[in-house]
């Protein structure tokens, strides 16, 4: 074997180690979500009142005046600011 075929087989085993590791974490992430939408529904927790506010600026196109708004209503950082309008965002997709 040449030193390519090496090479070219350790890549193939490494992508299959990796595929396998993300579908492991994908499922989990999967059961974690289901856990804590079943919270929320038995423990019957509301949104804060400015996510409508966040999706119709979102829906506009105006994701930094959202970010800005969820920032001043909801006292986030920025980056939990834009991580928040990013979650919202893939809600109403």
């Amino acid at each position: 074997m040449n030193i390519v075929t090496v090479i070219v087989l350790l890549f193939i085993i490494f992508g299959i180690v990796v595929m396998g590791n993300l579908k492991k974490v994908d499922k989990e992430y999967k059961q974690v979500k289901n856990k804590v939408d079943r919270i929320k529904r038995d423990v019957d927790v509301s949104e804060p009142e400015v996510n409508e506010e966040l999706r119709t600026l979102i829906q506009k196109g105006e994701e930094v005046k959202a970010v800005k708004r969820a920032r001043q209503a909801l006292g986030l950082s920025l980056l939990e600011g834009k991580q928040y309008v990013d979650v919202l965002n893939r809600e109403t997709e």
